[in-house]
């Protein structure tokens, strides 16, 4: 039996945490009220759960057979990681312990404080509005090196939709109020058109929200062949985030036309005859064809869809995402920040195995 009593284990670990190298001390500090907040000691069930969790954090106990325990900030390490995702689980009333507290008694001592580090920031999400902005400055400064570890999901509003539709009002902006949150279950994080109160914290943020419009409610899109000419795009102004609902399929669009950015989401989805002929691809070839924005002095549109696209490839990448037709994949995110002045928009796809395919920028 391990010499620490459940209460002398947990608190070290919290202390440990509380110390951390890693985030601001407030950040840290709201850490540990999120841990103790959902471990309390009150009742006999609630110790039960409390001596569980103790036993779940002990190294001498749990640590993998042929790993080796390590030295003391090692083992802080180990048990700080089971913690904090137990944490986070319960605090967003998910099944504990979740997948992600194993690896922590049994992956090599090299990765620890990458574990760890992990751990902390997503933590830091669900625990406080200051943490969940912090990870958020990081996606909106590091874009790529963000998406390249982190799964995100953009859940989009249907919002202003009619403005870029077959009546349109000539308002061409939509800036709307989102909220950045992280959800253990998927291990993603949500920019969301509003806040899931079972996450816990969020930063909200401005940005532009481009909604997607079907195929037919184009303006003047007519009969087979079909023409886009008529695309109506929504002007990047008034924030210096954009966002746009999920793509499994759908085509982003974008010119540049007097020195305005505008961008437009089109689906081709909708069952039986409302479905694009050809489906997404097509769709995408069709904007290739002829795709223009009526609101941009009939500019021709750069086209990014599922398997085709025409859009300028950045860095060698390809002018299109990969199509789910094609190829087994979740859903595809893509979004914009300003940075040094000019719009650069990012995609990311996830796999049928929720893994990270293509973090990138497209523009």
């Amino acid at each position: 039996m391990s010499g620490k009593s459940d209460t002398t284990r947990i608190n070290d670990t919290l202390t440990m945490i509380g110390q951390a190298a890693i985030l601001t001390p407030p950040i840290r500090t709201a850490i540990v009220n999120l841990v103790n907040g959902q471990f309390p000691r009150l009742t006999a069930a609630d110790l039960t759960a409390y001596s569980q969790l103790s036993a779940e954090m002990s190294v001498k106990n749990q640590i993998t057979a042929g790993v080796a325990k390590g030295n003391a900030a090692e083992r802080e390490m180990r048990r700080a990681i089971v913690l904090l995702w137990t944490a986070i689980a319960k605090a967003q009333v998910q099944p504990t312990p979740m997948a992600k507290t194993q690896p922590a008694m049994s992956i090599g001592a090299g990765v620890l404080p990458a574990a760890f580090s992990e751990a902390m920031l997503k933590a830091a999400v669900v625990a406080s509005p200051q943490g969940a902005q912090h990870m958020f400055n990081e996606l909106s400064l590091h874009p790529v090196r963000f998406l390249t570890t982190n799964r995100i999901m953009i859940r989009g509003s249907a919002v202003g939709g009619d403005r870029f539709s077959s009546a349109p009002t000539g308002n061409y902006q939509n800036v709307c109020q989102f909220y950045f949150q992280y959800d253990v279950a998927q291990d993603r994080f949500i920019l969301g058109a509003g806040a899931d109160v079972q996450l816990g914290a969020s930063h909200p943020f401005t940005t532009v929200s481009v909604p997607a419009v079907h195929w037919s409610a184009v303006p003047g899109v007519g009969a087979a062949p079909y023409n886009f000419a008529g695309v109506l795009g929504c002007e990047l102004t008034g924030a210096s985030f954009m966002v746009t609902t999920q793509f499994t399929g759908c085509t982003f669009n974008w010119t540049n036309h007097g020195g305005m950015l505008r961008a437009s989401h089109v689906s081709p989805s909708g069952g039986g005859p409302l479905t694009y002929p050809g489906g997404g691809i097509a769709l995408a070839q069709r904007m290739m064809a002829n795709g223009a924005m009526a609101n941009a002095g009939g500019t021709a549109v750069a086209a990014f869809g599922p398997g085709a696209g025409n859009a300028p490839p950045v860095g060698g990448g390809n002018s299109f995402y990969p199509n789910p037709a094609a190829n087994v994949i979740r859903w595809v995110s893509i979004f914009g920040v300003v940075k040094g002045g000019a719009w650069r928009l990012y995609s990311q796809t996830i796999g049928g195995a929720l893994q990270i395919l293509e973090p990138r920028r497209i523009m």
